[in-house]
């Protein structure tokens, strides 16, 4: 290709992409908040801090904020992080190819994840950018250093935002230790990179409790309740603590009846605001963790049966709601009782916009099965790519960037389950992009033609 025409083909992105990156950031200003939004912001304000919603993305928020004056800076933020990787994502698609233009709509379409203000947005946003450093990193011998070091800080402070996501690092953190010690013997990557995790998990608690001396609320409190009620229920043994059953508004029948192993949520948080669970201290933690572990070693299949039944409800392969009750996307909303008084402001481009996105619920694309099906089939595409293709280093990356998808849809088994929101496949969103430069032109082959020099893997 003539290089005059290819440069202009890049200008041409640039303006479409910058252009694309103004219009949706002036449409969605000032971003969407939720009530866990505002609950955040409270900890920039007060500079309080505790652990329910781990300490990241509070701290960066407060930081933007010292730096701007402005609360909207982090959706500015989480704006040009988007567009900046779409534009990287398809600098080497061609112009003209159609994969260039449905992957643009498509990152149009899921324009509602950078908009809303939650640290699922920011993780994956971060960690778009940290996969596609890999990339390049993997096919440009001469800048592969510097770019796996930025990614390698992207990806420990994605982490640091939702740590409950440190199951998908595990890849790409591989990746890392691959580009950074290429001659090192497979085992030896393998044991740095369960040692690099090792070290974020305890540097991201030390931050936390240390350094910021977060408060603990005790987030996995609830989540051990969910087992708790879904072994007792399924084993006719109720493994509740006497601290749980002599608590006045507890009632073992009235649990049963409610209970789902899809979410615990409704009941914790119910809507009449009379909770039958109370809410945790030190103590009760302690005999809730102690009568779980209790309750899972006795009957490790119930747990099992509980967990996976709930994780059917989160890939919706079963449904508990019609599609207009879960909450897919949040495109202009501002949660009402904010502490800044903002109110929701319509217009009919809003109203139509709202309106184009609900015809969507008709279909599985808010699904996360779909998500995890894409993903699967991206895995073994690009493992018979790395099997057949010269670049090694390239298509690996590639491997674990879509591994890493997989591995954070199967971790909610264990990890955490809510069916109702779709902000916890925003990564799989993510990781579907990122397979569109190894299938339709990217980052590999032209490197290597313009003597980039790839090493291939050991």
């Amino acid at each position: 290709m003539n290089l005059s025409h290819t440069n202009d083909q890049q200008r041409v992105k640039g303006i479409i992409a910058g252009s694309l990156f103004l219009y949706t950031l002036c449409l969605f200003l000032p971003g969407a908040y939720s009530v866990d939004s505002w609950n955040q912001w409270r900890e920039v304000t007060t500079k309080h801090f505790d652990d329910w919603y781990g300490t990241g993305m509070a701290s960066t928020w407060r930081l933007l904020w010292i730096v701007t004056g402005s609360y909207a800076s982090l959706y500015v933020t989480q704006m040009v992080l988007y567009w900046s990787f779409i534009t990287l994502l398809l600098w080497r698609v061609p112009l003209r190819s159609f994969a260039y233009w449905i992957t643009l709509g498509a990152a149009l379409f899921f324009c509602f994840i950078p908009q809303y203000i939650m640290r699922d947005s920011l993780t994956v946003l971060e960690w778009a950018i940290a996969a596609l450093l890999l990339l390049y990193a993997g096919s440009n011998e001469a800048h592969r250093r510097k770019l796996t070091i930025l990614a390698l800080l992207l990806l420990a402070h994605g982490v640091w935002v939702r740590i409950n996501a440190i199951v998908a690092f595990w890849p790409l953190a591989y990746v890392v230790i691959l580009l950074l010690g290429k001659r090192l013997a497979l085992w030896k990557r393998l044991l740095l990179t369960v040692a690099v995790s090792v070290v974020l998990l305890v540097a991201v608690q030390f931050i936390t409790y240390r350094i910021q001396k977060a408060e603990r609320l005790y987030p996995d409190y609830k989540l051990k309740l969910l087992d708790l009620a879904g072994i007792s229920r399924l084993s006719g043994e109720n493994y509740f603590p006497a601290e749980i059953n002599h608590y006045p508004a507890f009632h073992l029948d009235t649990l049963y009846a409610r209970y789902t192993p899809a979410s615990i949520d409704d009941i914790y948080w119910p809507e009449d605001h009379r909770p039958i669970f109370p809410y945790p201290n030190d103590s009760l933690n302690q005999a809730v963790s102690k009568s779980w572990a209790a309750a899972i070693r006795h009957h490790p299949v119930y747990y099992l049966e509980n967990r996976l039944t709930g994780f059917l409800y989160y890939l919706r392969i079963k449904k508990r709601y019609a599609m207009v009750d879960y909450w897919n996307v949040a495109p202009f909303f501002i949660f009402p009782d904010n502490p800044l008084g903002l109110k929701h402001e319509n217009t009919k481009l809003k109203t139509r916009i709202t309106a184009a996105y609900g015809h969507f619920y008709r279909t599985p694309i808010f699904d996360p099965w779909l998500w995890l099906l894409l993903n699967g089939v991206g895995l073994g595409l690009f493992i018979r790519r790395y099997r057949r293709r010269p670049e090694k280093n390239y298509w690996l990356v590639h491997v674990c960037i879509q591994l890493s998808g997989v591995l954070f849809l199967l971790s909610q088994v264990l990890i955490y389950q809510h069916d109702r929101d779709f902000r916890y496949s925003y990564w799989n969103v993510i990781v579907a992009f990122l397979a569109v430069p190894g299938l339709f032109g990217g980052f590999g082959a032209g490197q290597k033609r313009q003597g980039a020099g790839v090493s291939p893997a050991p």
